[in-house]
C-alpha cells in the first residue's frame, strides 16, 4: 500500500490529482454522453440483429411451415380412410415438392401404413416418433440418418386426430442440406450465424451445417433455455471464446425457434463509436495539456533542484560527494536558500565525522595497547614460573608450575589475538585454537601422534572466547595424555569446530585409544583434579552442554553452546 501511495505524495502526483479533480465534472459529462451514445448504438444494433435474424430465417420458416401445412392438410384428408390410394397420393406429393424427401403416415404403434415409399416398417423406437407422441402436436426433429432416405433429414411431424382421439401421425422429411442451405445469405457473409432449434434445444439446421452450430452458441446457457428466451437480444461469449451478440426469434410457435448471432465488433455502429470518441476527446486534450504544463513547469522550477539536493544527500551518505558541496543551476530564491543551508550542514557534518574518526582511532590504539600490555604481563608471569620451575627439585611442583604456565600462556595467546587481529572486539575461535595447538605441541611426543583439524571460522566475543580457549587447553592436554596407538594405525587426535544457522557452536575433540604414547605418571590422572574442575567451570561460563562417548578405539569429548551477541553486560 505504501508503494502505491508514494507517487501520490509527490509534487507532480498531487498536481495531477488537483487538475484531475478540476476537470472531473467535464469528464463525467463526457462519459455520460458517451455511455448514452453507446447504449443507443447497442440498442439499435440489437434491433438490427433481430431484424437480420428474422429476415435471414424467412426461407427456413417458410419451408418448415410449408411442411407443417402439408401435414395438417394430409390430416384433414383422412389418410387412414384413403388406404388404397394413400401411397400413390404421398408419392405424388413428394414428387411435386422436390424440397421434401419423404412423406408417411404411422399408426399410434409406430407402423408405417402409408408412405411415399417403403411402407410396412415400424418406427416406434425413433426419436422423431417419440417426440411427436410426447408433444401431441407439431414436432420437429433432426435425424442423423433417415431409415428410408438414408441421409440426414429434418423430420416435421404432426398428430392426426378424429373426435379428440389420435388416429396416427404424419411425418415429412426435409434433407438436412436443404434446410442448412436456406440459412445462408448475404448477411451470413458478414459474420451472421443462424441456428434453428426445436423445443428441446436440439439444433435442426444451421449456417454451414449443424456441426458448426455448437461453437457459435452462447456459453453458460442451456440449449433448451434458449427456446424460453424468444424475442430476446443479448451480448455474451460463444463456446468458441468469441464475444457475440445473440438474437432469438420464433419459427413455429411452441415447436421451433432460430438463434442468430454475429461478432460484437461487427454489431457496433462505426458512426456511434466515432461520436463517442469525439465526446471524450476534448476534455482529454484539456487534461493532457494541463498535465504537460504542470509537469514541465514543476520539473523545471522545482523537481530538478530538489532531485539534485536528494542526490547530493545520497552521495554524501556514501562518501562520494565531490568537493563536499553542490551548485544548483539557477534555482529560485527559496531553493537557493536550501542550497546554502545544505552546504553549511555538509561542512559541519564533515568536521564532526573527522573528529569522530579520530576518536575511534585513538580508542582502538588504546585498546590494542591494553591487550598488548596484558599479554606481555602474562608472558612475564609465565617466564617467572619457568624460572621457578628450573629452581624446583620436586617433580610434583614442576608439573604444577608447568600446568599453570600453560594456562597463563593460553590467556596471553588470547590477548595477542585481540591486538593483532583485524577486529578488536571479537576473536576467530578457529585461529585461536590453531595458535593454542602450536603452543601445546611440545606436550606430545615429537613423533607417533597425528593431529587433524576441521575448524570453521567462528567469531566470538571475549566472554566466550576465554572460557572456550581454556576449555580447549585442558581438554587437549587430557587428549594428549590419554592418546594411544590402536592396532589398526597411528595414534590420532582430531579437533572439530563448527557453527550452524541457529548460532549453535559445536566443539569436539577425539583421541584414539590403545597403547599410550606418554608414561602414565607424567600427568595427574585423577578425575577430581584441578583440570577437571576447571573444565566444569568453563562449561558453566559458556552455558554449554558437554557430552562424552567412548568405544574400544576412540574417546570423544564434545561441547555445544549458543553463540552470544554483544550486550551491555559484556562491558562489566
Amino acid at each position: 500500500m505504501k508503494g502505491l501511495l508514494a507517487p501520490m505524495r509527490s509534487l507532480t502526483g498531487q498536481l495531477v490529482i488537483l487538475l484531475t479533480l478540476a476537470l472531473l465534472p467535464l469528464g463525467l459529462i463526457s462519459v455520460y454522453q458517451t455511455r448514452a451514445v453507446v447504449d443507443e448504438a447497442e440498442r439499435l444494433n440489437q434491433a438490427a440483429l433481430q431484424a437480420e435474424t428474422e429476415s435471414a430465417a424467412a426461407a427456413e420458416r417458410e419451408l418448415i411451415r410449408e411442411a407443417l401445412g402439408a401435414a395438417k392438410g394430409m390430416s384433414a384428408l383422412g389418410l387412414e380412410e384413403l388406404r388404397d390410394e394413400c401411397d400413390s397420393l404421398l408419392a405424388e406429393f413428394v414428387r411435386f415438392h422436390p424440397r421434401f424427401a419423404y412423406a408417411g403416415f404411422a399408426d399410434p404403434m409406430g407402423n408405417i401404413v402409408c408412405a411415399s415409399r417403403a411402407t410396412g416398417i415400424n418406427i416406434l423406437d425413433s426419436e422423431a416418433f417419440q417426440g411427436v407422441v410426447e408433444s401431441g402436436g407439431p414436432h420437429i426433429e433432426l435425424v442423423g440418418r433417415g431409415r428410408v432416405t438414408g441421409i440426414p433429414v429434418v423430420v416435421v411431424a404432426d398428430a392426426v386426430q378424429r373426435e379428440g382421439a389420435v388416429e396416427g401421425y404424419v411425418m415429412i422429411s426435409i434433407p438436412s442440406r436443404i434446410a442448412d442451405a436456406l440459412l445462408n445469405d448475404e448477411s451470413t457473409e458478414r459474420g451472421l450465424h443462424l441456428a434453428a432449434i426445436n423445443n428441446r434445444g436440439q439444433v435442426i439446421s444451421a449456417t454451414g451445417g449443424t456441426e458448426t452450430a455448437e461453437a457459435h452458441m452462447p456459453t453458460g446457457v442451456l440449449p433448451e433455455a434458449l427456446f424460453d428466451r424468444i424475442g430476446d437480444t443479448f451480448e455474451g461469449w460463444s463456446n468458441d471464446g468469441e464475444r457475440r451478440v445473440f438474437a432469438i426469434s420464433e419459427i413455429v410457435p411452441g415447436s421451433a425457434a432460430i438463434v442468430g448471432s454475429w461478432p460484437a465488433a461487427v454489431a457496433v455502429d462505426g458512426h456511434a463509436l466515432w461520436r463517442a470518441r469525439l465526446s471524450v476527446t476534448f476534455p482529454l486534450l484539456m487534461w493532457l495539456a494541463g498535465m504537460g504544463v504542470a509537469f514541465f513547469g514543476v520539473q523545471r522550477l522545482v523537481i530538478r533542484h530538489v532531485s539534485a539536493l536528494a542526490s547530493a544527500m545520497r552521495q554524501h551518505a556514501l562518501g562520494r560527494l565531490s568537493g563536499g558541496r553542490i551548485e544548483l543551476d539557477r534555482p529560485p530564491d527559496e531553493l537557493k536558500a536550501a542550497e546554502t543551508a545544505f552546504n553549511r550542514m555538509i561542512l559541519l557534518l564533515a568536521q564532526a565525522e573527522a573528529k569522530q574518526e579520530q576518536d575511534l582511532r585513538d580508542k582502538e590504539v588504546l585498546l590494542r595497547e591494553v591487550h598488548h600490555r596484558v599479554k606481555n604481563n602474562l608472558q612475564l608471569i609465565a617466564s617467572i614460573m619457568n624460572m621457578q620451575s628450573r629452581l624446583t627439585h620436586s617433580k610434583e611442583a614442576r608439573r604444577i608450575l608447568a600446568d599453570l604456565q600453560r594456562r597463563v600462556r593460553g590467556l596471553a595467546t588470547l590477548h595477542r589475538s585481540l591486538y593483532t587481529g583485524a577486529e578488536t572486539t571479537t576473536i576467530d575461535a578457529a585461529e585461536l585454537i590453531r595458535t593454542l595447538l602450536a603452543d601445546l605441541a611440545p606436550l606430545g611426543p615429537e613423533s607417533g601422534l597425528e593431529i587433524e583439524t576441521d575448524l570453521q571460522e567462528v567469531h566470538l566475543y571475549p566472554d566466550q572466547a576465554v572460557p572456550l580457549s581454556m576449555l580447549f587447553s585442558e581438554a587437549m592436554t587430557n587428549a594428549i595424555k590419554h592418546a594411544g596407538k590402536p592396532d589398526t594405525g597411528p595414534a590420532k587426535i582430531r579437533v572439530t569446530l563448527s557453527v550452524d544457522d541457529d548460532d549453535m557452536v559445536y566443539f569436539m575433540l577425539e583421541n584414539t585409544l590403545g597403547e599410550r604414547l606418554l608414561p602414565e605418571n607424567d600427568f595427574d590422572t585423577g578425575m577430581g583434579g584441578l583440570g577437571t574442575r576447571l573444565m566444569r567451570a568453563f562449561i558453566s561460563q559458556l552455558e554449554a552442554r558437554a557430552e562424552q562417548e567412548q568405544d574400544e578405539r576412540t574417546y570423544r569429548y564434545g561441547v555445544h553452546f549458543k553463540r552470544a551477541e554483544f550486550t551491555n553486560d559484556m562491558r562489566q
